[in-house]
């Protein structure tokens, strides 16, 4: 069975290279902190510093928080990923690690699973 994350990115695979939907506003920094929370924990889980339980986690955090935005799912994954790789492609992982300690706490509290 697939992930809730790998599902939504195997929708990707035929899809064209560029998102269909432009977030801005609070949509943008839910955004934002999906790929964050995508891209901090796919590091750590890389360098086996983060247990395949917490990863599913985080995978299905992500979803939750995309979910919340507007357009197709295909779309607000492809948006997820491109922010993803602009995130690595403009600074430096200990950047992006200081970035996700300081913006997460927001992130739970505004953009996150609400209870």
């Amino acid at each position: 069975m697939l992930r809730p994350l790998a599902l939504m990115l195997a929708l990707l695979a035929p899809a064209p290279a560029l998102a269909d939907q432009v977030y801005e506003g609070r949509d943008a920094q839910r955004l934002h902190c999906a790929a964050l929370l995508i891209e901090v924990a796919g590091r750590l889980r890389a360098a086996g510093l983060l247990d395949t339980e917490t990863m599913v986690r985080a995978e299905e955090v992500a979803v939750v928080i995309l979910s919340q935005l507007p357009g197709r799912p295909e779309d607000r994954v492809r948006a997820m990923v491109q922010r993803a790789e602009r995130l690595m492609r403009d600074r430096p992982l200990p950047d992006v690690m200081r970035e996700f300690e300081r913006t997460f706490p927001w992130c739970v509290k505004h953009a996150g699973p609400q209870p």
